[in-house]
């Protein structure tokens, strides 16, 4: 919505910012992970595959617009192979999702 209404997205330092107005309040802390505040980082990656330096809670490509909480440890879905997408599957006896190490 940004990108449509001011023709691109806005840099990682001004996103926090820049947003508020498509938010229902202030831009939000990270959640999850080590690093649980508003701060955000910049990545040329595309998509975000590893967690930017530094020690903020979220990842920004300032290109294509992706953001994400930055977690140390974290594959997207889409670049699993089919054996370790299967692996993520609930268990049909637990219940539980069986993840790769």
């Amino acid at each position: 919505m940004h990108r449509s209404q001011q023709g691109g997205y806005p840099t990682a330092a001004a996103v926090t910012t820049a947003l508020v107005p498509y938010l229902q309040g202030p831009f939000p802390d990270a959640q999850v992970g080590t690093n649980q505040n508003v701060t955000v980082g910049s990545s040329a990656q595309s998509p975000i595959t590893t967690p930017a330096a530094g020690a903020n809670g979220w990842v920004y490509n300032e290109t294509t617009g992706e953001i994400q909480i930055k977690i140390a440890r974290w594959t997207p879905r889409a670049l699993l192979d089919r054996s370790q997408r299967e692996d993520q599957s609930p268990s049909s006896a637990s219940g539980k999702y069986n993840l790769p190490p």
